[in-house]
């Protein structure tokens, strides 16, 4: 099987085992009895850990080159908290099995990612033709999962991660280490890294951007099931939002060659404003599968964008590094404030104000973003004169 190959099955069968359990683990909290401020308190602090040891774990593989043996252990390392999951019934338990997913799965994407960015080398715009297969596993899996939880019970999800995981750690075990090409010693890069304004401005709108996602994340299910929804329609919801990021993977090469990744950033803000404000209007849940094809505009535009942007600014073996610290921004820091800011809204207003406050949020998001950008392509052209 070509290296090519390799990354677009470890997408599918990751994403497939992730859309099995991820978007029903704040439903499965809801069934063994734990209110809103308990969910968003479970969500919030597997959030945390994942800020923390994402970036981590990153640094170690990028410093000490255990890109490929890290990769397959930290997915091996989920499966028993998430076989203990239907066991657990009371809130510390829950919450200790929680962290102890979250810690093994915050490598993961930033390993894949960099690993496939280097494989692909000078074609590396064309990631997106690999990752539209995780948008494949997520939507069919959650569709799946769905049904699963609908007719025979929502534990049984947690077997169909299983299963699908234990394939993905025979495909990550053959994936390619990254090619290691420092032109200086890691902590110089880093600090040099560090030192760029764009990165900073890009973070800070990503994090608005990703607290506006984390209101979806973790209460879109809980908004649908208020509107009187049932789990196979949020399963088929679900997967309509994986089958929109499919086309928006696809062309992510041509949309990054016309638009650039700053421009296609722009373009995700916006259709994530309009998103959550969209939600705000539901009246029949069955409307919600429509409005979530704005998923693939919104969260893959984003995803592809920030990949490309972030792959671009990092230098030779912070890679891995970089597409951590991206990642934890978006789930980390952003999922722990926006799970527990939601929570709060959600408990007190319900989900149309939630949504609308988080439209507002993503909107900032694209100002932010914008003015940081625009200030530092002035510097760069002052410099430059």
């Amino acid at each position: 099987m070509s290296s090519r190959w390799l990354g677009a099955a470890y997408y599918g069968l990751y994403f497939g085992a992730a859309g099995a359990l991820l978007p029903y683990l704040n439903l499965f909290y809801q069934r063994v009895g734990m209110d809103t401020r308990q969910i968003g308190i479970l969500a919030a602090l597997v959030m945390l850990a994942s800020l923390f040891t994402g970036p981590l774990w990153a640094a170690l593989a990028d410093r000490f080159h255990l890109h490929r043996r890290l990769l397959p252990l930290s997915i091996l390392m989920t499966l028993p908290p998430v076989l203990l999951f239907p066991t657990a019934h009371t809130f510390p338990a829950l919450m200790a099995l929680a962290l102890w997913l979250s810690v093994c799965l915050a490598p993961v994407i930033p390993l894949a990612d960099n690993a496939v960015l280097s494989l692909l080398g000078d074609r590396r715009h064309e990631y997106g033709k690999l990752r539209l297969w995780g948008a494949v596993g997520w939507g069919l899996s959650a569709w799946l999962s769905g049904e699963i939880a609908q007719r025979m019970g929502i534990q049984y999800v947690f077997g169909l991660y299983a299963v699908l995981m234990l394939l993905c750690v025979l495909v990550a075990a053959r994936l390619p280490a990254p090619r290691l090409e420092a032109a200086a010693p890691y902590w110089t890069s880093l600090r040099r890294f560090m030192a760029d304004r764009r990165w900073w401005g890009f973070l800070a709108g990503v994090l608005l951007f990703g607290m506006a996602m984390a209101t979806i994340n973790n209460y879109y299910v809980l908004h649908l099931q208020a509107l009187g929804a049932s789990e196979g329609l949020y399963g088929l919801s679900v997967a309509a939002a994986s089958v929109s990021e499919i086309p928006i993977f696809f062309l992510s090469a041509l949309l990054l060659r016309a638009w650039q990744p700053r421009g296609l950033i722009r373009l995700a803000f916006v259709a994530l404003a309009v998103r959550c404000l969209l939600y705000t209007l539901l009246v029949n849940p069955a409307w919600a599968v429509a409005i979530q094809l704005l998923h693939g505009l919104s969260f893959s535009a984003m995803w592809a964008a920030g990949v490309s942007y972030a792959g671009q600014l990092a230098p030779p073996g912070v890679g891995a590094s970089a597409q951590a610290v991206f990642g934890a921004t978006l789930y980390g820091l952003a999922g722990v404030i926006g799970a527990l800011l939601g929570s709060q809204l959600f408990a007190a207003f319900g989900g149309v104000t939630l949504f609308r406050v988080a439209s507002v949020v993503a909107l900032a998001g694209l100002v932010v973003f914008s003015l940081t950008d625009m200030l530092a392509y002035r510097q760069r052209r002052r410099a430059s004169a």
